[in-house]
């Protein structure tokens, strides 16, 4: 009986060891504690030309480490590296592409070695990353004139149960706003330029007159 406890014993340390191995390399560990999750628009890398709506890569990049994105449905997806085209130049990089989320969706991001690695599928590091809603206010006209405010952006929960009236409003508040600092910066402008005015004529004239003193008084040591 006991030489059967033992054994079990032993199955069960091993077994734990090898589910809790830990990556013995240094420099991917530390990588694996200070990367990143970051968060990009299609159509910031090429303009949807890909077929997605975003993607989700991780910084700072290195060739040793694959991704795993695991959606709230529990579907996994493995990080592949994508290219385009971008001012006729060909460029990659390195991530998992995802399609538009009409509500929240927080992802499982996995960062294992890969077998560039010493630590081949080892598991480096476990994080999430939420995804606000899609905004369906983006296609608004005020949101083409204004793609800079807070209720613009592609993915935000700003306008979650917000009608159209108040997004109304609150964009043309906005409006009035950026109309009044425009004229505000204008007159700055206006009044700066007026300064200039009176500053450099008189400075101008008295430069003239002193170059052309100058000029009179060699002229006139050269005839001595």
């Amino acid at each position: 009986m006991k030489k059967y406890f033992v054994f079990f014993v032993l199955l069960f340390f091993v077994f734990t060891f090898y589910v809790k191995a830990d990556c013995n390399n240094e420099d991917l560990n530390e990588w694996a504690t200070k990367a990143e999750v970051k968060f990009t628009l299609s159509s910031d890398i090429n303009d949807g030309k890909l077929g997605y709506a975003y993607f989700l890569t991780v910084e700072p990049y290195r060739d040793d480490f694959k991704m795993k994105v695991i959606d709230a449905d529990k579907q996994s997806v493995e990080g592949t590296t994508f290219k385009y085209t971008e001012n006729e130049k060909e460029k990659s990089f390195y991530g998992v592409g995802c399609y538009n989320n009409l509500e929240e969706e927080t992802y499982t991001i996995e960062l294992y070695g890969n077998t560039k690695s010493e630590c081949k599928n080892q598991l480096l590091k476990k994080t999430t990353y939420t995804v606000p809603r899609f905004n369906r206010m983006i296609n608004k006209e005020m949101c083409a004139i204004y793609p800079e405010h807070e209720l613009c952006q592609a993915y935000t929960n700003k306008t979650k149960d917000m009608d159209q009236a108040t997004f109304d409003k609150i964009m043309d508040d906005y409006n009035s706003k950026m109309a009044k600092e425009e004229l505000s910066l204008k007159d700055h402008i206006f009044k700066i330029l007026r300064y200039l005015v009176y500053v450099i004529v008189p400075f101008a004239i008295v430069s003239i007159v002193y170059i052309i003193k100058m000029k009179k008084y060699k002229k006139e040591e050269r005839e001595r």
